[in-house]
C-alpha cells in the first residue's frame, strides 16, 4: 500500500475512529491485517553475470487491509485480541452444535412422518383383511418406508449420547479450548521482498526490504496476514 492508501484505511476505519473519540488518547496500537497472495510470474534476473529473461519470480501482493482491535497500549490490544480469539472458538462451537442439533431434528422429523405413514397403513390393512379375509399383496412404497426408517434409526445411533443438548455444547466447548492450536493457528513469516513486491531470496544481489509477519489461520475457513501497528489520532481524524 502506499501512503494514501493507508491513510484513506486509517480514515474509513469506524472501529478506529470510535475508539480515538471515545478514549481522547493520542496514539493507538492495533493489529493490522490483511490477506496475502503469492504468484508466479516471468521477469529478468542475474544469474552469476548474465541476465536472463522470462525467469520465474514469485510476487507477492496482500489486499483487503483491516485495522483490529485498537487499545492504547500494547498490553490491551493482546487482552483484546484473546478475547477475539475465545469469541472464535466458542462460534466454532456453537456453529458445530447447531449443525448436529439441526441435523438430529430433521431425521427425527423424517422419523415420526415415516412413523405415522406406517401406521396408517397397517391400520388401513387390517381394516381391508378384516373385510376381505385375504392377505393383500406387499406395498413397494411401503416396503421402501421400512428400510429408509431402518437407515434413519441407523444414523441417530451414530450420533454420541446426548448430542444435541445445552451438555453437548458445553463438551464440545471444552474440546475445543483445550486443542485451540488445532482451529486457530499462528505462525511467524519472514519474507525480503523488492520495491515491486517480488520475493528475493538470501543469496539475490537484488536489495529488498525484511517484513516480519504473523500469519493466523482458521483451518479451511480464513487465512490473514498480521502485523502490529501503533497508530497517531491524527492520521485517523484528520
Amino acid at each position: 500500500m502506499d501512503p494514501n492508501e493507508v491513510k484513506s484505511l486509517l480514515q474509513k476505519c469506524a472501529e478506529l475512529k470510535s475508539f480515538f473519540q471515545t478514549t481522547g488518547v493520542k496514539t493507538a496500537v492495533a493489529l493490522l491485517t490483511a490477506t496475502k497472495k503469492e504468484r508466479t510470474i516471468f521477469g529478468s534476473g542475474m544469474e552469476g553475470e548474465i541476465i536472463r529473461r522470462d525467469v520465474p519470480q514469485v510476487a507477492v501482493e496482500f489486499y483487503d487491509h483491516r485495522v483490529v482491535a485498537p487499545a492504547a497500549s500494547e498490553d490491551e490490544n493482546r487482552r483484546e485480541l484473546v478475547h477475539r480469539g475465545l469469541y472464535v472458538l466458542a462460534s466454532n462451537a456453537l456453529e458445530e452444535f447447531m449443525r448436529i442439533k439441526s441435523l438430529i431434528e430433521e431425521l427425527n422429523g423424517e422419523r415420526r412422518i415415516l412413523d405415522y405413514k406406517l401406521k396408517i397403513h397397517t391400520t388401513r390393512e387390517r381394516g381391508i383383511q378384516r373385510l376381505l379375509a385375504g392377505s393383500l399383496e406387499p406395498d413397494s412404497e411401503i416396503e421402501q418406508a421400512r428400510q429408509l426408517l431402518g437407515e434413519i434409526d441407523k444414523q441417530l445411533m451414530e450420533f454420541e449420547q446426548g448430542s444435541g443438548t445445552p451438555k453437548d455444547f458445553l463438551r464440545k466447548l471444552e474440546k475445543i479450548l483445550f486443542s485451540a492450536g488445532n482451529f486457530l493457528t499462528e505462525k511467524a513469516i519472514t519474507m525480503r521482498l523488492d520495491w515491486m513486491g517480488i520475493k528475493q531470496d538470501d543469496v539475490s544481489p537484488e536489495s529488498g526490504n525484511e517484513i516480519n509477519l504473523a500469519e493466523l489461520e482458521i483451518p479451511d475457513r480464513a487465512k490473514r496476514v498480521a502485523v502490529l501497528a501503533s497508530i497517531d489520532a491524527g492520521e485517523c481524524l484528520s
